[in-house]
């Protein structure tokens, strides 16, 4: 394989590993959504649990976010961080490679797309860290 091969393989393994992360923050905002309508439902039981959950898996993480908000008082650190992560995860999966297709054809370039990707992802976990805080402290565990 050329070097440039290998790291165009490289640019792709990145996205992936961003996109990942993504969904494990989604899945949390699904989880957290789940256990505040669960807990503000008087005798919550593991059906009501079932079906808060598979309705929030049907909504957008910006729904996620938006529904959240509404339930329970976020710092603004996290909102802040939440909306980032938002407006990454929305570039990365409706824009990222059809913004950045000439991004391909350079060494310099995609060193600068697995940068940019390998930051993404960060963003993505400190954002769930934070959010696995905020759950620990709905559920009365410490974090």
């Amino acid at each position: 394989m050329t070097d440039s091969a290998y790291q165009t393989r490289d640019v792709y393994a990145y996205y992936g590993a961003a996109v990942s992360t993504a969904n494990i923050l989604e899945t949390g905002l699904i989880n957290y959504l789940t256990l505040i309508q669960n807990k503000a439902k008087k005798n919550g039981t593991q059906l009501s649990w079932d079906q808060y959950y598979a309705e929030n898996t049907g909504l957008t993480m910006g729904k996620l976010i938006l529904r959240i908000q509404q339930r329970t008082l976020l710092s603004t650190e996290l909102t802040q961080e939440l909306e980032t992560a938002l407006k990454m995860r929305n570039d990365l999966a409706h824009y990222y490679f059809r913004e950045r297709a000439l991004y391909l054809a350079t060494f310099a370039s995609r060193a600068f797309m697995i940068e940019e990707l390998k930051e993404a992802a960060d963003l993505f976990t400190r954002v769930s860290e934070r959010l696995t805080e905020e759950i620990l402290k709905t559920i009365g565990l410490p974090s």
